[in-house]
């Protein structure tokens, strides 16, 4: 019986601990993406397992964005040969998969992969700070997602194309592209 109360009340600590660290969880900024994504299948981790701060690789984000589309490759190939072979990387881009992503070349893979429309780049290049340190085969690929609502810079209006992008950016990247891509299909 003594056995019984204390598994019972092991049980009860651990419920009190896990609503606690869900409520703590549903404050943060990236909260209800990391939700999402997760939902979807796009990013598998669980959100307490999330490292919000760390990065993502291009073969993860290749593999994420190619998930968001509901492109499935059929051929045995990786995600990141099939964005090749279609285009999505060109030769001279992204030669390490492992490497982790930037910011520029998420904007390059998400404009080609959802195929956005052009979007003027003196209206919107103004706005951003680091607009003459970006490097310039990515400047209309940044303006489409500037524009379509996809990603935006930081508070101090910088871009930061060549940073690399953490879990929790492209946790909001990701829903932000694939509530674009919804809006598009209506």
């Amino acid at each position: 019986m003594k056995l019984k109360s204390q598994l019972c009340l092991c049980f009860l600590v651990l419920c009190c601990l896990t609503s606690t660290v869900f409520a703590e969880n549903k404050d943060i900024w990236y909260s209800d993406y990391v939700t999402k994504v997760t939902e979807m299948g796009i990013m598998q981790e669980s959100f307490k397992d999330f490292e919000a701060e760390e990065t993502i690789s291009n073969a993860e984000f290749v593999s994420a964005i190619l998930k968001l589309v509901e492109i499935k490759t059929t051929e045995r190939i990786s995600d990141m040969d099939y964005a090749r072979k279609q285009g999505y990387i060109l030769p001279d881009e992204m030669s390490d998969d492992d490497a982790p992503i930037t910011r520029q070349n998420i904007a390059k893979l998400i404009s080609r992969v959802l195929k956005l429309p052009d979007a003027p780049i003196d209206e919107i290049s103004s706005q951003i700070s680091d607009w003459d340190n970006t490097c310039p085969k990515c400047k209309s690929d940044i303006i489409k997602c500037y524009k379509y609502g996809i990603m935006s810079g930081y508070e101090d209006k910088s871009f930061r194309g060549r940073y690399t992008a953490t879990r929790a950016e492209v946790a909001v990247i990701l829903v932000k592209a694939y509530n674009y891509k919804g809006a598009a299909n209506e």
